[in-house]
């Protein structure tokens, strides 16, 4: 709850919080390519194409969004890792 959904189809914008769940909603999308992007506080932000489908009155979007530190931070050394020299 709480991120920032954006959502860019041929340079306009809308964007959105989501609810308490993480759903969200955008109304009157025109079909087409689109730029969905998803920003909480303390993750990296999450960007990824989507066809919108005239038909369609619904897309379900599943993201997993990682902490901002994982992003930067080396991996954590294994159990079986010789000591650098």
């Amino acid at each position: 709850p709480g991120a920032t959904v954006t959502v860019d189809i041929n340079g306009q914008r809308q964007s959105i919080a989501t609810g308490d769940n993480g759903e969200f909603s955008f109304d009157n999308l025109p079909p087409g390519p689109a730029q969905l992007q998803v920003r909480l506080f303390g993750f990296t932000p999450k960007q990824l194409a989507v066809p919108l489908d005239a038909r369609a009155n619904m897309l379900t979007v599943e993201l997993d969004l990682r902490p901002f530190a994982q992003r930067n931070a080396p991996p954590a050394p294994r159990a079986n890792d010789e000591p650098a020299e």
